[in-house]
């Protein structure tokens, strides 16, 4: 799972934006010692009609192949939209 912070700081949620979970998860091969309990991501920078993409993210040297759609960096994990 993703962990979002930032968002005291978000301009996107001061302007009553949401950030709507898309696929807010991704799939991922890695030895099961080395399972990660969430990839962090900080929105404390993120407007309205932005998004956070897997390419967006930083991975953990264990994580050692992106499965399905994770493996597209184009995807869509989050939007901000306004409310």
């Amino acid at each position: 799972p993703l962990s979002i912070i930032g968002e005291d700081a978000c301009p996107g949620i001061k302007r009553n934006g949401y950030l709507y979970p898309v696929r807010p998860f991704v799939e991922c091969l890695c030895d099961s010692n080395d399972i990660p309990p969430f990839i962090e991501y900080n929105i404390s920078r993120m407007n309205i009609g932005e998004r956070i993409r897997i390419r967006d993210l930083d991975f953990h040297d264990s994580i050692r192949k992106l499965l399905g759609r994770s493996n597209n960096p184009n995807e869509t994990l989050y939007k901000m939209i306004k409310l």
